[in-house]
């Protein structure tokens, strides 16, 4: 009897195995990295030979050596894959675009595009520290919105116990941003209750990451996923509590940036959509939210975006810190993108003409 279970479970890993390979096999003929065939997709026709990232240089952006030269004015970019977008050669990224305007108008910049696609504002503070001393940066630009979204909503709605440490341990980035820049500690919202994992918990995360990985994985998130998802009472706003928490992030980037001497710069984030236009979203960029996302409706994820980008501004009127108001020229222009937040090639380059203005703000203090 035990050796028939056995067996039967012998041959339902054997299916799965040979399921996971033919998705793979489909997935790589279709240009997407992979588990088993990883990445090799031929770059795209552009000026990408003098681009990085490479071993010596991370940036997705025209490589320059570590030594700043005199007189020239280093920007750095954090953000996520709306600004990584690997889909895109990196010389048509809205950094790199915004950085040629900048150039012919005889500013003397060299723009760093530290985005990976995943992170959120944590990950790009910590990405800062590491990052501004060994490349001379002197402005930080900051472009996040709905990897932190998606964070906080597990905080929010998932009852996960203090701030959410999934995409990164806020509390040592919270606290390190505080120390290096001497502002004094506030009253956290709620206070974070951060622990380190049983070694049981440690090694179910690792199994489950290796999981979401895979070919499968991804169908499940896109054929089921989404589809179980519209089917929940979904919520149709973060709340004050969550937005107070996003920006609780960004004022550590900008005590980071002051602890390095950086002058930082927030954008608002710009989307395909606003509530207004709901009815004329696409369907498969509605099923791209709730693949990854099992809280927000569609409407929670446009009014959430527009408090918190409401937010960004009070922030830097408040902390006298220069905004590039990305949302109010692009949002609510679908042409302009491939889904809800990534941008088409005609959207990297209207974004590249907005941050070519405001950095010019930026250089002429």
């Amino acid at each position: 009897m035990t050796f028939r279970i056995y067996r039967v479970l012998a041959w339902i890993a054997v299916c799965l195995i040979a399921v996971e390979v033919a998705l793979e096999a489909r997935a790589h003929a279709r240009g997407w990295p992979t588990l088993i065939f990883g990445d090799d997709a031929p770059a795209a026709e552009s000026e990408a030979t003098s681009y990085g990232p490479t071993d010596t240089f991370p940036f997705r952006s025209r490589i320059y050596p570590p030594q700043k030269p005199d007189g020239v004015t280093r920007i750095w970019l954090g953000s996520s894959s709306y600004a990584e977008d690997v889909r895109q050669p990196p010389d048509k990224l809205f950094l790199s675009l915004a950085e040629r305007r900048l150039r012919d108008a005889g500013h003397d910049v060299e723009l760093f595009n530290s985005s990976e696609g995943g992170s959120s504002t944590v990950e790009n503070i910590d990405s800062l520290f590491d990052e501004a001393d060994a490349w001379n940066i002197d402005v930080a630009v900051l472009y996040q919105m709905t990897n932190d979204i998606d964070a906080m909503t597990q905080f929010v709605f998932g009852g996960s116990p203090g701030q959410p440490v999934v995409d990164g341990d806020f509390d040592s980035v919270f606290t390190r941003s505080r120390a290096a820049s001497g502002r004094s500690a506030v009253e956290r919202l709620p206070a974070a209750a951060v622990t380190t994992p049983p070694i049981n918990d440690r090694i179910m995360s690792s199994v489950q990451r290796f999981f979401e990985k895979t070919s499968t994985y991804a169908q499940l998130k896109n054929q089921v996923t989404a589809r179980l998802t519209r089917s929940r009472v979904l919520a149709d706003r973060l709340g004050a509590d969550g937005n107070a928490l996003i920006l609780e992030r960004v004022e550590a980037f900008l005590d980071a940036c002051e602890a390095r001497g950086i002058e930082p710069v927030l954008c608002t984030f710009a989307t395909s959509h606003v509530p207004s236009s709901l009815g004329d979203m696409p369907a498969d960029s509605i099923n791209n939210l709730f693949r990854y996302n099992i809280y927000l409706s569609v409407r929670g994820w446009m009014t959430s975006v527009e408090e918190i980008n409401d937010g960004l501004r009070a922030l830097a009127a408040e902390r006298d810190i220069e905004l590039i108001d990305v949302a109010a020229s692009i949002t609510n222009r679908p042409e302009l993108f491939r889904d809800f937040t990534h941008l088409s090639t005609e959207g990297h380059a209207a974004v590249a003409e907005v941050f070519a203005d405001g950095l010019t703000e930026v250089l002429a203090r």
